[in-house]
């Protein structure tokens, strides 16, 4: 896709869903009794591939597209007008993105 890889900083969880503050200290998240605001939790590096982030998203409507018989072009449909921030019609064109005989077939 062209677009590049980001390096984001991530928060460190346990298996229970805990999280981990630059301290050591585990603390159960999902309880705002835990948490006071004050905390400065431990991260971590992690590279997000934002390309295959969206070539997965994209396939995986394409299949469901095609399995329920979505239309093609929902600009055809009344009241439908294409908006300005897909000049190209870049996301109307599956196939460019997705392509055939591309994908894995029975996804």
């Amino acid at each position: 896709m062209g677009l590049a890889s980001k390096v984001v900083e991530v928060m460190i969880f346990d298996a229970r869903g805990w999280a981990q503050t630059r301290g050591g200290k585990w603390v159960d998240v999902t309880d705002p009794r835990n948490v006071t605001g004050i905390e400065v939790w431990k991260v971590r590096p992690m590279v997000l591939d934002r390309g295959s982030m969206i070539r997965e998203v994209v396939e995986a409507y394409y299949w469901r597209a095609e399995a329920n018989d979505y239309p093609r072009d929902y600009s055809k449909e009344p009241g439908i007008r294409r908006s300005k921030a897909d000049p190209n019609g870049v996301l109307l064109e599956t196939a460019s993105l997705v392509g055939e005989g591309r994908l894995v077939q029975g996804r």
